[in-house]
């Protein structure tokens, strides 16, 4: 049952997540996804939200871990798709952000930090930190500043 509960909760976030990213701007998404994991600014009428804080409340750690992870790999992948890099490098910036900011008073909030801290140093954000990382350098590669540049493999 609890196992049931948990795959509804990841599709009800996954399935907000892609609404989100087909209804508003990209900038709008990484606006919400930096006010719900950065800031625990609640949104009461979002899903995402909803979800969020009940997770924090139960103390489901694990899940939390999951949900930001495959969130977060939404985010990169469709932004990497159509090509607005820049965003991927602040949706990463976020997590930085998020670990370092000032004293939070809320335990869900403190809570969300840590774990969000845990996120930081776990393997699974630095795959998206390499993964971030080899999209720019092929941008950089493919999209050359200069008509020499585009010769450099040869002078290699």
């Amino acid at each position: 049952m609890n196992e049931l509960c948990d795959f509804q909760t990841q599709q009800s976030v996954e399935c907000y997540l892609e609404a989100m990213i087909q209804e508003s701007s990209p900038e709008q998404v990484l606006c919400e996804f930096r006010a719900l994991f950065a800031q625990a600014i609640p949104n009461k009428s979002s899903v995402f939200y909803q979800a969020l804080h009940h997770l924090v409340r139960e103390n489901r750690a694990s899940l939390f871990s999951s949900i930001l992870k495959r969130s977060s790999y939404l985010l990169c992948d469709r932004w990497l798709e159509t090509g607005r890099f820049e965003l991927v490098k602040e949706l990463l910036q976020l997590f930085q952000e998020a670990a370092i900011k000032a004293q939070v008073f809320s335990p869900i909030a403190k809570r969300m930090k840590t774990w969000i801290m845990e996120f930081i140093n776990s393997s699974d954000y630095q795959d998206l930190q390499a993964i971030a990382a080899y999209a720019v350098d092929r941008r950089s590669i493919s999209e050359p500043a200069h008509w020499s540049d585009r010769y450099l493999a040869y002078k290699l």
